[in-house]
């Protein structure tokens, strides 16, 4: 490292100094401080590796938005595209397929599946192409 001064100041005026001026004993060098950014992104690539951690970042919302704020800040850094992570899609079980059905005015039934209301009140049972189609509007709605 140089540890030339990069600028003076006069110690009676607090002005700096311009090139070519003769040094006196007024004079007050000023130095740079070496950077202590390769510890900052060594610190930082810590908290994104922590961060990234599967059950962490894909816990909630919240926990994805730091992930993804610390990855940007990161990428700044080594100035590089961020690579952001979104949620996974959840996939619903049947326990809870069964459970909005029976919200929605469903009925299900283990060996006959699931039925839905009718207008008139009577019951119309739903083909297995229906039950997918309806599985993945829940999982569309829970994206939102």
């Amino acid at each position: 490292m140089n540890n030339e001064p990069v600028a003076w100041i006069d110690k009676n005026t607090g002005k700096p100094r311009m090139e070519g001026f003769i040094q006196t004993d007024y004079d007050i060098p000023l130095y740079t401080h070496p950077a202590k950014t390769d510890r900052y992104i060594a610190d930082l690539k810590n908290l994104v590796d922590a961060q990234g951690q599967d059950g962490t970042w894909n816990s909630d919302k919240y926990m994805l938005g730091l992930f993804n704020g610390l990855e940007l800040a990161l990428s700044i850094f080594e100035s590089r595209e961020p690579k952001f992570r979104e949620l996974p899609a959840k996939t619903l079980t049947d326990e809870e397929i069964i459970s909005s059905a029976e919200e929605a005015e469903f009925n299900w039934s283990e060996d006959k599946g699931i039925f839905v209301r009718h207008s008139n009140g009577s019951w119309i049972g739903l083909d297995s192409k229906m039950v997918d189609f309806a599985r993945a509007i829940l999982r569309k709605a829970q994206e939102g």
